[in-house]
């Protein structure tokens, strides 16, 4: 049977930030331009940036089975703000069913290029159990040549799972890690998508390498060879150099549908502060104990007494968005004998408190205030910030900003890869959501098939396809001249649409992006 085979490297993006990813553009990442605080002057501090630095990993996806010429397709292909090759997700494949030669069979080659085993799991396909990637319920290769698991692929191995794809599995399915602690490498970026679509016609377009690269890669897919690994390693120093380039990606027109994945998602690096040594680690300078409380559960109490004068930020290390407090250590402006800061889900009460040197401060955690656990954390004790990101990238400026055309159609494809807690939605401004046509079985809209809303709540590991159309940047009922009138100029004009989780909080953190409508008017001097 006919099948499309896929490749995909698990790589290393050493010292990948969600706040100035890794480009050889002349971009100016490092900006927050809604001004949120600590960032109103419209940039986020290098102190800040420096804290949300990790050690990323992802599954890129290459052209050849000897994993040496990346794909070099942007996820976004309107994202002015994404980063060329090191981009979070690494890959979004889009396939429909009977693409080759009538088979259904998509055959995806997972190979590890980190230093830990991990594995694959997609969600909507068929499969066997050789193909479900989960820990520790996989099989074991019975070829002694190619050993290993499909749930643990050691480094440097190699796993082929196979999905069956028919007209049932038309929507957004999304795939991950699931070997073990999912959600350490998860929150690094081991995540992506598969998106099933009708037919040929909704496909997205994609970078064409020439016809030549191609051919020669198809050969030394069927029969690769030692030999043949120079010849493939030009091939793709050349391609790595395109990606910087901004003209090799495809061209768009105004009546293109810009086809845009979107992952809510969380980035850190896990496995460093699951160490109680990495959150409790700030010093007092007369070599006091450290500020800092292990976990705090309802009915139990933290208590520090500050030797020196500052000012003492710290946060819940499992709600770090959420939970923030500061103690102002001062002997003019605080206080003797401070009554207990009170925990609860989800804040610090009060989360300003100034106290006078040598005065010990409380934190409690009653029962009945809340369920979670908490804890109290300095911040900058050498692990990274966690940031609620939109394709790896938090606040407007670095998050992604899609440019389009006044009524231009953007078909979105919603993932949520935040498996913690908190819940997520997704919300346009100036738009409201339709169902594809693929989505409804039909080739027409009608009124009815649009939905009264422009807001849709997502679980952990959920996903959605819908529609919008750019919003007008100026109201009818303000009129324009008509291009070329006598008299007039043309003008270009912009308006800046936000899309963004709802939840107050995530939204302030940075889970926002922006739809930039672009037009030409037409203007006389009245």
């Amino acid at each position: 049977m006919a099948h499309r085979n896929i490749y995909l490297k698990i790589v290393k993006i050493p010292g990948y930030n969600p706040v100035n990813p890794p480009t050889s553009m002349r971009h100016n990442y490092k900006r927050d331009c809604m001004r949120n605080d600590g960032h109103e002057n419209g940039t986020i501090p290098d102190t800040e940036v420096n804290e949300r630095m990790i050690d990323a990993i992802t599954y890129r996806e290459f052209y050849d089975s000897e994993f040496l010429i990346p794909k070099i397709d942007r996820l976004i292909l309107a994202d002015v703000n994404e980063p060329e090759l090191d981009h979070i997700p690494g890959t979004v494949i889009y396939t429909y069913p009977g693409q080759y030669s009538g088979g259904d069979r998509l055959k995806i080659h997972v190979k590890n290029g980190d230093d830990v085993p991990h594995s694959f799991h997609i969600h909507g396909l068929e499969y066997g159990i050789d193909s479900d990637g989960s820990w520790p319920f996989g099989t074991q290769n019975t070829d002694p040549l190619l050993p290993g698991r499909s749930d643990e692929i050691c480094p440097g191995d190699i796993w082929i799972y196979t999905y069956k794809v028919t007209n049932e599995m038309i929507g957004a399915w999304p795939f991950h890690d699931h070997y073990k602690n999912i959600d350490d490498s998860i929150n690094r970026g081991l995540f992506g998508g598969l998106v099933v679509v009708p037919n040929i016609t909704f496909m997205p377009p994609r970078v064409e390498l020439q016809q030549s690269w191609l051919d020669y890669i198809a050969e030394k897919n069927a029969s690769p060879s030692p030999t043949d690994r120079k010849s493939l390693y030009d091939i793709s120093v050349y391609i790595d150099e395109l990606a910087q380039l901004q003209n090799i990606q495809p061209e768009t027109t105004p009546t293109n549908v810009i086809h845009a994945p979107v992952f809510i998602h969380f980035m850190t690096a896990m496995s460093d502060m699951h160490s109680k040594d990495m959150r409790i680690m700030l010093r007092d300078a007369n070599g006091g104990p450290p500020f800092g409380s292990g976990d705090l559960n309802p009915n139990s109490s933290y208590s520090y007494t500050f030797l020196v004068a500052g000012i003492y930020d710290y946060h819940c290390f499992y709600h770090f968005g959420e939970m923030r407090g500061k103690i102002i250590v001062d002997d003019d402006l605080g206080v003797t004998n401070p009554d207990p800061i009170q925990i609860s889900d989800f804040r610090f009460t009060p989360n300003s408190l100034s106290v006078k040197v040598h005065q010990t401060v409380t934190w409690q955690y009653r029962n009945g205030f809340g369920t979670n656990t908490h804890t109290v954390t300095p911040d900058g004790v050498g692990v990274a910030r966690p940031t609620t990101c939109f394709n790896g990238r938090a606040f407007i400026g670095n998050s992604p900003t899609i440019e389009v055309s006044e009524g231009q159609t953007i078909r979105w494809y919603i993932f949520n890869m935040d498996l913690g807690m908190m819940w997520h939605n997704f919300h346009t401004h100036g738009m409201k959501f339709k169902k594809p046509l693929f989505k409804l079985g039909s080739t027409s809209q009608s009124n009815d098939d649009i939905a009264r809303e422009d807001i849709k709540s997502i679980g952990p590991a959920e996903s959605f396809i819908v529609e919008t159309i750019a919003p007008k940047i100026i109201p009818d009922e303000y009129p324009v001249s008509e291009p070329n009138t006598p008299g007039s100029s043309p003008v270009a004009i912009k308006g800046e649409f936000l899309f963004h989780c709802h939840v107050e909080m995530h939204m302030m953190q940075g889970l926002v992006g922006m739809v930039r409508v672009k037009k030409t008017v037409w203007l006389t001097p009245e």
